[in-house]
């Protein structure tokens, strides 16, 4: 599969590349040093996440919490797009990051978002 990359958000360098080894996945910039969030699907689904980071520039990175389910750019060590829903008892509902497998209030890192929810692509495995 073909994916037309949107240049690096920082720099604005068109020479993208991605670790198509081992899971996590990631694609990076080969001039600055820019990576894109992990993947742990496929070199591909690394690829489209390198688009999604574009709009990062846009957004703000904050350490306040998500307060609503949607998906979310989430920066530890390095950045990665994360799902937020609520698990728990309807009566007492807890925002859960399904990606981490932790409740978000556990986690200590920066939030940017809500995003668009990331396409998953076909692996040509599973034609």
């Amino acid at each position: 599969m073909l994916i037309q990359l949107t240049p690096c958000p920082f720099c604005g360098s068109k020479d993208i590349g991605v670790n198509p080894l081992l899971p996590p996945f990631r694609a990076y910039c080969k001039d600055c040093g820019a990576e894109g969030p992990n993947s742990t699907v496929s070199p591909e689904m690394a690829l489209l996440y390198w688009n999604t980071t574009g709009c990062t520039n846009q957004l703000t990175w904050t350490k306040s919490r998500p307060t609503k389910p949607g998906f979310y750019f989430y920066k530890a060590r390095n950045i990665q797009v994360v799902k937020i829903d609520w698990q728990g008892p309807e009566d007492e509902p807890t925002l859960w990051c399904v990606s981490i497998g932790q409740p978000v209030s556990a986690l200590k890192g920066k939030w940017a978002g809500p995003i668009t929810e990331p396409e998953e692509v076909e692996d040509a495995d599973s034609r």
